[in-house]
């Protein structure tokens, strides 16, 4: 378990720890039977007590850390996603196609619509990709997080009319990050029908 996680090392963040679930109930128990021995060295009336207050002081430590890292707050942050998936829903058609990268699985779960990662397209390949999905009757949209559009543009601007997301978005999810919907068809909002 451990040699699977050094490849993660580098990771510095608390979340990349899921590696290590496997190995967690032999941890535990090695913390136990580690604590046990030190409290057997202890006189037999002081035993619980210390045990009780080497646990009491990880507790604070533990949750002071988890709020420093953020823990608390992934469940808002991981929402917006479910938040974006539901605007998808409600504003495209159910043959709709989505291009996003950080998003993709969520709005092909949430929003039931076919995604289609962008970053696996190449450079100059955006205006061609719209055409050919426009080609078979079917209406393109793009979710992204607000610094996945910064990125977008500055990747697909140079080469495809589309890449430059000169219109307003469809919808805006609030959060931070922001998440923005845009429609896509033929580099630009379709027209009003």
């Amino acid at each position: 378990t451990f040699v699977s996680y050094v490849f993660y090392a580098t990771f510095d963040h608390w979340f990349y720890l899921r590696f290590l679930l496997p190995a967690y109930p032999v941890l535990f128990v090695l913390l136990a039977a580690g604590m046990r021995w030190v409290a057997l060295k202890l006189p037999a009336v002081v035993r619980v007590p210390a045990a009780a207050l080497v646990c009491a002081m990880m507790i604070p430590f533990g949750v002071n850390l988890a709020r420093s890292e953020g823990v608390f707050s992934v469940a808002a942050y991981e929402g917006r996603h479910i938040r974006a998936a539901n605007e998808v829903a409600s504003r495209t058609p159910a043959d709709a196609i989505v291009l996003s990268v950080q998003h993709s699985g969520s709005v092909r779960y949430y929003a039931n619509r076919i995604t289609l990662r962008y970053d696996w397209l190449k450079d100059g390949a955006l205006d061609t990709a719209l055409r050919d999905v426009a080609a078979k009757g079917r209406r393109t949209y793009l979710v992204v997080d607000d610094w996945e559009e910064k990125e977008f543009r500055a990747r697909f601007a140079p080469a495809n009319r589309a890449g430059r997301l000169d219109w307003a978005p469809i919808a805006r999810v609030s959060g931070s990050p922001e998440v923005r919907i845009f429609e896509m068809q033929d580099g630009g909002p379709a027209p009003a029908q």
